[in-house]
């Protein structure tokens, strides 16, 4: 398996892993800032996929991983002084893939794998905890992850089940009866749908239909056109990539739709769309967001502000999108509980011990994290039991629908999503 290291951001990455797939040379790095704390101490490995290629590509994700690990070895130090160098395996959706990214973090015996969001992970999760190394990240691409047993996986924002419990709240706020929304056509989102969105809407005595599309061929005219037609309170999208929303949600605009818009994780649109089409729209992401900055705390701010930093450091800081966020989150709130809990010797064992031991640390621009294998029923790798939504404002800034941000969810929400 041929690794090429792009030295200034400490990250080996891995292109095109297949069993019989050759790999490319990463691109030239970008990196050339460096910060105010850089680690210096010898390097150390850990794996990561990221949905990176494919049909349901989310290459924010990516660049948000590296610019997490430039901010680790840039302005945290490293762990515990220890350079942090990520192998990057960039999944394309098939399980083939996720398989073969993971039989080789096997081989390389790295302590811990960050799943950046990866809708494929779960082909990886078995090898990984046949080898017993565990994984983490903000939130899991494929939701059959979130039931790995205590100890072989944490997600620090909670379970994917966080945010259709937002959406109950944005529901139940705004009186919403039915809903029509379009979401990728992938194994995972029908798992979703089935598993978590259905039974959720019917508990609530909410009408909920969905179209499934394929994002590179998608017609939005005729996608809105299909939600419009059953006339409901809530048209959109609960997971599209960043082009796919703005598409979506311009065609809804254009065929008179007024009515509020849910937008899932979206957030490049407000910058596309005229500001009046942006309005009226709710997003229910898993972290605070670059766009809710001047509705945000101090300590929010600065946040926002080292993140976009690190984005521009690594060259994407035209992409301060929420997947970015959520897979930066991952890679710096692993390196923070590491830190926090000075773990020298970094193997399987340590990691686990230092993240079992975790108890309301917050997070980066992300809830408060407290990994006991308690905070939602039934799911022990859930870290967090808070959920945080927006609405986005005719200025195009985004005010959180709760002036604290995180709130816990409310337990009839919970019962219903566990019944």
């Amino acid at each position: 398996m041929k690794r090429v290291k792009t030295a200034a951001v400490g990250v080996v990455v891995v292109l095109g892993v297949t069993a019989l797939a050759a790999c490319s040379p990463a691109e030239d790095d970008k990196a050339t800032v460096k910060g105010s704390n850089v680690a210096t101490g010898d390097p150390i490995t850990v794996g990561a996929m990221t949905p990176s290629e494919g049909a349901g590509a989310f290459v924010e994700n990516e660049y948000g991983l590296l610019a997490g690990v430039w901010y680790v070895n840039n302005e945290l130090g490293g762990i515990n002084g220890h350079k942090l160098e990520v192998d990057l395996c960039k999944g394309n959706g098939s399980p083939e893939t996720a398989v073969a990214c993971a039989n080789g973090f096997v081989g390389e015996k790295y302590p811990v794998v960050i799943d950046g969001y990866d809708f494929s992970f779960g082909g990886a999760r078995p090898i990984l905890v046949e080898a017993g190394i565990p994984f983490v990240g903000a939130i899991a691409g494929d939701p059959t992850n979130e039931k790995a047993e205590y100890g072989q996986g944490f997600y620090w924002t909670g379970p994917l089940a966080t945010t259709a419990a937002g959406m109950a709240n944005v529901w139940e706020q705004n009186e919403v009866e039915s809903v029509h929304l379009a979401l990728s056509d992938t194994p995972q989102t029908h798992a979703y749908i089935d598993s978590t969105f259905k039974p959720m809407a019917e508990a609530l005595g909410v009408e909920a239909d969905v179209q499934y599309v394929d994002p590179t061929k998608a017609n939005w005219d005729a996608v809105a056109a299909a939600e419009l037609k059953t006339e409901p309170d809530q048209a959109g999208s609960i997971s599209l990539p960043e082009d796919g929303c703005t598409g979506l949600f311009d065609a809804l605009r254009k065929q008179g739709w007024t009515d509020q818009i849910f937008v899932g994780s979206c957030t490049k649109y407000v910058e596309e769309l005229d500001p009046k089409a942006s309005a009226n729209t709710v997003t229910i992401p898993r972290t605070w967001l670059h766009q809710a900055k001047e509705h945000a705390p101090a300590e929010v701010v600065e946040q926002l502000e080292d993140f976009q930093t690190a984005m521009e450091a690594v060259g994407h800081g035209d992409s301060l999108e929420a997947r970015a966020i959520y897979a930066f989150n991952s890679v710096v709130t692993l390196a923070q509980i590491l830190n926090d809990q000075k773990v020298e010797d970094l193997t399987s064992a340590s990691v686990v011990a230092a993240i079992e031991a975790t108890k309301d640390f917050p997070s980066f621009l992300g809830p408060k994290v407290t990994c006991d294998g308690q905070q939602w029923p039934a799911t022990p790798t859930a870290c967090s039991n808070e959920s945080i939504y927006f609405e986005v404002q005719e200025d195009g800034s985004y005010k959180p629908g709760i002036d604290s941000g995180y709130a816990p969810i409310p337990d009839v929400v919970v019962e219903a999503l566990t019944s």
